[in-house]
Order: structure tokens, then C-alpha cells, then sequence
């Protein structure tokens, strides 16, 4: 199995050949389309990807624990973009959410923002702590 490189942005999952292509901004090799996934489960390190067509892909992460976050963060995308058919209706519901609009539960974009604004904030100050030192 060849190693990939994997990002996600807005509905696609990106993948690149090597680190390098993705730190440079190079095309990706390839994408999936999180819209066109049945299925997303998580089995130790491989993360299982079921396809509405019937076709199936296995990932394999480098721990458990990146794996779980992997299919929790796809299936966020997969929740988001049920009914988000372009990146102004994507912006809009975006606005809608963070103007609590929208009641926040764990599963929601507004509290996922809110957490990575928390931990951002916590590592900023972590990280001005130890230069500090």
C-alpha cells in the first residue's frame, strides 16, 4: 500500500502522492467526493470507506486515535453537505450556525469552530509559555 497525504476541504477529500506536493500547493493526484460516501467507520488504524456506488477503500492511519478523528471529521463534512449544493449556500449556512441560528450540539459546525478557536487560543498560550522559558 502506498502512502498518501489527505486533506479535507470544503466537500473533497484531496490526496496527494507525496508531503512535499501537499506543503507546496500542487494539484492533488486525486479526490473523493465526502457526498458520495455510504459508509464511514473506523477499525483500529484503517478507516473503512463505503461508497454509494458499492465500492470500498481502506486507509490506514498511523495511530487508532488518528483514525477516529479522520472518520469524525469526515462524517462532520458528510453531515454538513447533506443538503449544501454550492459554496455560497456552504457560506451561508456557515453564518447561520456561528449567529447561533442553529441549536449547537456536539455534532454541530458552530460548536466544532468554538472548540478549535478554544484549543487554538490554548495553544497559543502554550506556545508563547515555552518560549518564554
Amino acid at each position: 500500500m502506498e502512502r498518501r497525504y489527505y486533506q479535507l476541504n470544503n466537500e473533497y477529500m484531496n490526496y496527494w502522492k507525496t508531503k512535499e506536493d501537499w506543503q507546496h500547493g500542487r494539484a492533488p493526484l486525486g479526490s473523493y467526493n465526502v457526498i458520495h460516501f455510504a459508509h464511514v467507520a473506523q477499525q483500529d488504524v484503517t478507516i473503512h470507506i463505503l461508497f454509494v456506488n458499492g465500492h470500498t477503500r481502506e486507509l490506514v492511519a498511523p495511530t487508532a486515535g488518528i483514525a477516529r478523528q479522520w472518520v469524525q471529521f469526515i462524517n462532520l463534512r458528510r453531515k454538513w453537505f447533506v443538503d449544501v449544493h454550492s459554496a455560497a449556500e456552504s457560506r451561508d449556512k456557515l453564518e447561520h450556525e456561528l449567529a447561533g441560528d442553529q441549536p449547537a450540539d456536539s455534532n454541530n459546525i458552530s460548536t466544532m469552530v468554538s472548540n478549535v478557536k478554544r484549543r487554538t487560543n490554548q495553544a497559543a498560550k502554550a506556545e508563547s509559555a515555552r518560549h518564554a522559558i
